[in-house]
Formats: structure tokens, sequence, C-alpha cells
């Protein structure tokens, strides 16, 4: 992952696989997956963590995307 991050221009520092869920996360918001079935299927205990997704959602430069 660092490989690729250095190679589109991405501090390698920011990049790590969690990065990954919050992809999973933010393209279920922008598909229309409910956030309380988000919550669930994420395993968040309380809504407000799920909600940290459909903020993420409004990023449209998000450096996850460019991996």
């Amino acid at each position: 992952m660092k490989k690729a991050a250095a190679e589109v221009g991405i501090q390698p520092s920011r990049v790590h696989p969690h990065a990954f869920r919050h992809t999973y996360g933010r393209h279920c918001i922008l598909q229309g997956v409910p956030v309380n079935v988000l919550q669930k299927w994420l395993g968040h205990s309380s809504l407000a963590m799920t909600m940290q997704y459909v903020y993420l959602a409004g990023e449209h430069h998000s450096y996850v995307d460019r991996i």
C-alpha cells in the first residue's frame, strides 16, 4: 500500500489498511445504504460513529480513491 501511495503522490504515512473500511462505508452511504444498516454491518455500537461515513461521503477528493 505504501508503494502504491507513493506512486500516485500520496504521503505513505497517510495510508493504512483501515482506509479500505472507510472507503467501503463511504461507498455504502453514496449508494443509499441506510445509516442504521451500515452501523450494523460495521459493528458500531453508536450511530454517531457511523455518521462519520456520512461526512466522508461528502468529501469528493478522498486520498483512498486515488489508490
